[in-house]
């Protein structure tokens, strides 16, 4: 008989797991046709950057985007340690078995190398976790973690709960127990990832760590909250919560593309009341859009009047016309 995390299932976390299977269902009927992999990439790259960013790593999200491209960025070594370790990781998220230790700990081996002095082995050692000068936490001891990792790992196999809850428990418990030394907040959101996709194969597209890492407050504050009252069930609300946040940008992004015309994408941008862009950034509201096909929407833009050029090329910046003058351009 395996050992069951402490936790209930809430009225709003129920309520939170039926519109996730109602949004899931919509986004699956899409997925074919709709979710190409510039989309796929994009999300990607918030991702790891996000997963990082809550760990203070410092690369901005175009430096992220620079590496995914081998490109040369002026950042600290370790930062772009950090980068290719947890890229390389999440690239490889559909070859990791979520129930399974080994695993686990070459993930955690992979994505710590060269980082800490013991990737993939349990810390040896007793931690706490300090926000400032205050100690907000103190991990059970260290000859204890082995059996409560094992422990937990038989829940994820054994427990008839819905994936999506054991996901979020799992990823509240692992930060609990502290197993590392360090990287127990990155591979506590990747492992939530993994068995995410592994329930859900298109909750791999869902970029859950970039809506975490909006509001780092709020994630840190239900961790600790989970601590005092001895139970995850607020954690999981939350990340259920988040989950459905990032589901239903990713409908969102799977409708413009799936339906949008050049006109529809043209009013969809001008609408956003940006008042001077450039290519990358309309790229970056259409992800799924190639380069070349970017270019010809903008130039439809200048000539159908929603915005003015400046410059030439890869250093054009276009600045967007007012409500009148876009009328006007119509009218004629």
């Amino acid at each position: 008989m395996h050992s069951r995390p402490p936790y209930r299932l809430t009225p709003k976390t129920l309520d939170l797991l039926l519109r996730l299977h109602e949004q899931i269902g919509a986004v699956q009927a899409l997925e074919t046709s709709a979710l190409n992999p510039g989309v796929r990439r994009h999300n990607r790259i918030r991702t790891v950057h996000a997963t990082l960013h809550l760990e203070g790593n410092s690369l901005e999200l175009n430096q992220a985007e620079a590496l995914t491209r081998e490109e040369v960025v002026f950042a600290s070594n370790r930062d772009v340690l950090e980068w290719h370790n947890a890229w390389s990781v999440y690239q490889k998220l559909g070859s990791w078995d979520g129930t399974s230790v080994d695993s686990f700990l070459e993930a955690h081996r992979q994505l710590t190398n060269g980082l800490v002095d013991r990737p993939g082995k349990w810390r040896n050692r007793a931690v706490g976790i300090a926000r400032g000068n205050t100690v907000v936490h103190v991990a059970p001891p260290e000859e204890r973690v082995p059996y409560l990792m094992l422990e937990l790992f038989d829940y994820l196999r054994h427990d008839p709960d819905p994936a999506l809850i054991k996901a979020c428990v799992f990823h509240y418990e692992l930060e609990f127990v502290h197993p590392f030394t360090d990287g127990n907040g990155r591979m506590g959101r990747l492992w939530q990832t993994v068995l995410l996709a592994e329930a859900f194969p298109v909750l791999a597209h869902v970029p859950v760590e970039a809506h975490v890492a909006a509001d780092p407050e709020a994630y840190y504050r239900v961790l600790a909250l989970c601590d005092q009252q001895g139970s995850s069930a607020a954690f999981v609300e939350y990340q259920l919560g988040v989950l459905l946040q990032g589901l239903n940008e990713l409908h969102r992004s799977q409708l413009r593309a799936r339906r949008s015309t050049p006109e529809e994408r043209l009013l969809i941008y001008w609408q956003t009341e940006t008042p001077e862009f450039t290519r990358k950034d309309y790229r970056r509201c259409f992800p799924q859009l190639s380069t070349a096909s970017a270019s010809r929407d903008l130039q439809m833009g200048i000539e159908q009047g929603f915005w003015t050029r400046s410059g030439e090329k890869n250093q054009s910046t276009y600045v967007r016309q007012s409500r009148t003058d876009y009328r006007g351009a119509q009218s004629q």
